[in-house]
């Protein structure tokens, strides 16, 4: 009996044997691929090459990025809206329609004194480098005047008095009904109060602007609104400015340090959600580091394609930090998994995640085409950030990010 027991365990003992030198040469041929992660030359060239990169991008941040919103922007390229806005903002954009600013309050008007401190207080906000001549109700109304007084009685007392009734009366029913000045009928806000007096609640003038663009917006808001509000405390007035490009100017003004701050809240979020997975302070600060570079990268490629720093491409900065966390983070939870369960845990985790890294960057490059023949800024600008992202974040998670975890084991070891 022992003699049938003993071969048929010997059979046994020797297939095993077999089959696990099977296992173990076909795992040595599956991770013999990542093994040049291992020779000195190839991760010197590796380094050499990131540090080019790293410098490629610094320098171009630094040298070619451009920040502003352009309104064409916002519109296919075969819009006639698109067309007339190009030829505005190539043409006219220095001289823009003029700015409004609203003289609020209730300010008697019918005084002499009043009037002359209010065109004192318009003359000084003409005076600037950005500012023409005023457009204003009021002083067409005293050249008016002027003018009527020749002939008028009434015109002659109401340049050198204060009388309110007269004052109304001569400005509702001669000068606004004039042809020659109806128009500012609508710069002028009269309120008929209850003991039947009339009285103006607010009025506006406008001032031609000039040396504006994109470019310049920005300091022309600052410089504008601050005249403005220094004229008001100087002639005891309350004025309010508005242009439409200080929309735009705001939004130039606040966008850096908008996309900063949003980018480390998705940074921390990622960073939080990795430290949750992967419980290792070496780990979270390879992630924070390759979410950073990958996009000082995606940045630099698209300042070199003239996509400018605006809300466009801040929306589409927030998806490239999202798509280089996912990059990062795959290899590192399986390297951090493998590293007390292999000898090789990076070949392991390359031979794992490797293949779907490179089908999740062609799919979504395929996925992003669709949208390619789409002509306008916005489609342009989002082709071209998801396929930057996609190919350096594959840079940096399939060659960088393993180079660097094998300088890092081989110190710890």
């Amino acid at each position: 009996s022992s003699f049938i027991c003993i071969p048929f365990r010997c059979r046994r003992t020797s297939k095993s044997m077999k089959v696990s030198e099977s296992s173990k040469s076909n795992l040595v041929s599956h991770y013999s691929l990542w093994s040049i992660f291992t020779s000195g030359p190839f991760i010197t060239l590796i380094l050499l090459s990131y540090t080019v990169y790293l410098s490629a991008s610094i320098t171009i941040l630094n040298k070619n990025i451009e920040v502003g919103l352009q309104l064409s922007s916002l519109l296919p390229e075969d819009s006639q809206t698109y067309a007339y806005l190009r030829v505005y903002e190539k043409y006219f954009s220095d001289y823009t329609i003029p700015m409004e600013v609203l003289i609020d309050g209730n300010v008697e008007y019918s005084s002499p004194t009043i009037r002359h401190n209010i065109l004192r207080a318009v003359k000084a906000i003409e005076n600037s480098e950005y500012t023409l001549r005023a457009s204003f109700w009021l002083d067409d109304f005293h050249s008016f005047l002027r003018k009527e007084s020749v002939n008028s009685d009434e015109a002659r007392r109401l340049l050198r008095s204060d009388e309110k009734r007269l004052f109304y009366t001569y400005l509702t029913d001669v000068f606004l009904r004039h042809p020659a000045y109806r128009h500012y009928a609508s710069d002028v806000s009269l309120i008929n109060s209850k003991n039947a007096s009339t009285y103006i609640n607010a009025s506006r003038f406008f001032i031609p602007l000039r040396n504006i663009s994109r470019h310049t917006r920005v300091d022309a808001m600052r410089s504008l609104r601050a005249l403005v509000e220094n004229t008001s405390i100087r002639f005891s007035l309350q004025m309010i400015s508005m242009h439409v490009a200080f929309d735009l100017a705001e939004q130039d003004e606040r966008l850096p340090s908008i996309i900063l701050f949003n980018a480390f809240l998705a940074g921390f979020a990622s960073i939080l959600s990795t430290i949750i997975l992967i419980p290792s302070i070496q780990n979270c600060i390879l992630m924070a580091w390759a979410t950073l570079s990958i996009n000082i990268g995606v940045i630099a490629l698209l300042s070199i394609c003239r996509t400018r720093l605006d809300i466009i491409s801040a929306i589409i900065l927030l998806l490239s930090i999202g798509y280089s966390v996912d990059f990062s983070s795959h290899l590192l939870v399986h390297f951090h998994h493998s590293h007390n369960t292999s000898d090789e845990p990076l070949a392991e985790a390359l031979s794992t995640v490797a293949w779907p890294i490179v089908q999740s960057s062609f799919s979504t490059v395929i996925g992003i085409a669709c949208i390619s023949p789409v002509n306008g800024y916005i489609a342009e600008s989002f082709v071209k950030g998801i396929l930057f992202v996609s190919i350096i974040g594959f840079y940096h998670s399939i060659i960088i990010l393993p180079a660097i975890l094998i300088l890092l084991n081989e110190k710890g070891k």
